[in-house]
Parts: C-alpha cells; structure tokens; sequence
C-alpha cells in the first residue's frame, strides 16, 4: 500500500533531517499493506546543524497525511493470497499501525481487505510516540494479552520489534533503511511473505501455537 505504517517517520534522535516534509512527501511507494512505511530517498534524509522545532515536526507531520489521504490504495503482489492462505491454515490476523485511525479505515475499505482481520486499529491520540503501549492494549483486546508468545508480529520499522512478548520478524521496503532493521536483532527478510514464512518456523520450533499473525 502506499501508506506510512506509522503515521509519520520517527524523529532522529541526534541530528535532524533536511527538509522533512519533502522527504515523506517521497517516501510513498506503491505496494505496502495499509498503515506500512516507505523508504525514504536518502538524498532527502541529510542531517542539519540544527533541532528542527516541533512546529516544524507537526507541519511536516500534517503535509506527510494531506499526501498519503491523496494517493491511491493499492495492495502489494500476492499479500492477498497471502492473507488468504493464513486464514486457510487456521491462523487469526490483527492490524496495528500509528497512522490515524480513520486513514487506516479508509485504506483498509477501499483495498476490500477487512474480512481477514479480527481486529484493526490505528492512531486516535497525537502522533509520536513508539508502538509498545498501543501493542499491549492491541493485545489485550485480542485477549492475548497473557499468550503474547503465540504471536507472531511481521512489520517493517524498528519499534515493531519491540513486540511485547511476540515473535518479531521484520521485512524490508518500508522507510528504515534495512542495515537499521538488521541492528534491531531481530530476523529480518527482504518480503513479507519471506517474514511470514520464518516467522511461522520459528513459532512451531519453539512449540508454540500460532494464535495471530
């Protein structure tokens, strides 16, 4: 799809980029499932001398939306079967993002894929922030809270690794650069359907049951 998984690109936390509204503005590639992140052109992501203002975070942050609400939604080559196939082997699927919530709806009807999740969500407070605490509460609601290793996360960013209990696989393609990702520590793979493929082989090693993936 092309749509930022988490509303906005995280904030550097020692220099800041160049122009940041430019660079959301092209970060979106076509092909991510609703709510995923984008990389970004690394021309675009050269450090100032300066801390940019948070003035300047939520105007970018505002103009990054206003695009992505303007693009079309499209869903990436074989992540409808590939959804399918998770249903058919017995597995539950959720969706969490930190894109705003009604963008999430709005992406999620127009690609026609709504019937494989048990539950979706996104952001409904202020941008910023990592996923860790909306994970929790997603699980909660899942009633999984208690059996988050039956879980298995697949995102594209580094904080979808901090997966409270869950088996974390990332994929490359969205706005973390993949020599980021592989810093996290967790397995990472350059497709979604490669992610979901050694996520479920590392869930059924460790003799767990997959609950939601």
């Amino acid at each position: 799809m092309e749509r930022n998984g988490q509303g906005r690109p995280r904030r550097p936390r020692r220099r800041a980029q160049r122009d940041p509204a430019r660079a959301r503005r092209r970060a979106g590639r076509p092909g991510n499932l609703p709510g995923q992140a984008h990389r970004a052109d690394p021309e675009l992501l050269r450090p100032l001398a300066r801390t940019v203002t948070e003035q300047e975070w939520i105007s970018s942050d505002n103009a990054f939306l206003e695009h992505l609400r303007a693009q079309p939604v499209r869903v990436r080559e074989g992540a409808v079967e590939l959804m399918a196939a998770m249903r058919e082997a017995g597995h539950t699927q959720s969706l969490l993002s930190l894109c705003p919530h009604d963008t999430l709806v709005r992406e999620i009807e127009q690609a026609g894929i709504g019937h494989f999740y048990t539950r979706f969500e996104g952001r409904t407070g202020p941008s910023g922030g990592t996923k860790a605490a909306p994970l929790a509460a997603h699980l909660d609601a899942l009633g999984l809270a208690e059996q988050a290793h039956r879980v298995l996360l697949v995102g594209d960013a580094v904080d979808d690794a901090d997966a409270n209990g869950a088996y974390a696989v990332l994929h490359t393609g969205g706005l973390h650069h993949p020599a980021k990702l592989a810093g996290s520590g967790h397995p990472l793979t350059d497709t979604l359907a490669d992610a979901v493929a050694l996520g479920l082989r590392l869930v059924q090693h460790r003799g767990a049951q997959l609950a939601c993936a």
